[in-house]
């Protein structure tokens, strides 16, 4: 996505075939934009916030963990508000707590578009139980989730290490620090999960 415009939609993905995946070392900003009612998307830098300490009980193989409570409201384009999320060990985040029970480790376009809303900083078939840690740290000045050194199965020497960090305000940044992915597909995106509604969802593989 480094590149793209910036423009403010309710979906917007990018479908990466492994092993090109250039999502190391990058950092974006998610702002949300109450007139368009989506986010506009921005390349950001120092935004990693090494002050991770709580980590979820051990996650196994495609699993869940949550609810977990933000500690405050934020928006959710197309949906509404929430102020709790569940965590997938498969590297996305359903948005709003409860609202599914799917622990899928394939990403396709069309079930990011078609289920409830999804934040996925990398959606792919991530392993914690082959090491690593998955944390949940409410700050109350932000709350984050970060996967340390969480591995691609089957592969115990690819290690996926990212953040997402979510903001009264209803900012959210995504803050890649090695992502290493050989199989597969790997999808990072947002999606309220209302194709229907979304005819512009951008793939910012082409832009």
């Amino acid at each position: 996505g480094m590149g793209c415009p910036s423009a403010s939609y309710a979906s917007f993905y990018e479908l990466f075939t492994a092993p090109t995946v250039d999502l190391s070392g990058q950092e974006f900003l998610l702002t949300f934009n109450p007139t368009s009612g989506g986010y506009d998307v921005s390349a950001v830098s120092g935004r990693w916030d090494p002050n991770f300490t709580n980590a979820l009980p051990p996650m196994s193989d495609d699993s869940l963990s949550g609810p977990q409570n933000l500690g405050f409201t934020i928006p959710v384009p197309g949906i509404g508000t929430t102020g709790a999320i569940d965590i997938c060990s498969n590297g996305y985040i359903w948005m709003i707590a409860g609202s599914s029970t799917v622990t899928d480790y394939s990403p396709t376009v069309a079930e990011l578009l078609r289920q409830p809303a999804r934040l996925a900083p990398v959606w792919q078939d991530l392993y914690p139980p082959g090491g690593g840690n998955v944390y949940f740290d409410a700050l109350g000045t932000h709350a984050m989730v970060t996967f340390d050194s969480i591995q691609e199965l089957s592969y115990a020497t690819n290690l996926n290490t990212f953040q997402v960090q979510f903001w009264p305000n209803g900012d959210i940044v995504i803050a890649y620090q090695t992502v290493a992915i050989t199989s597969g597909n790997l999808l990072a995106g947002f999606s309220p999960g209302t194709a229907a509604l979304d005819p512009g969802a951008i793939d910012l593989t082409n832009q």
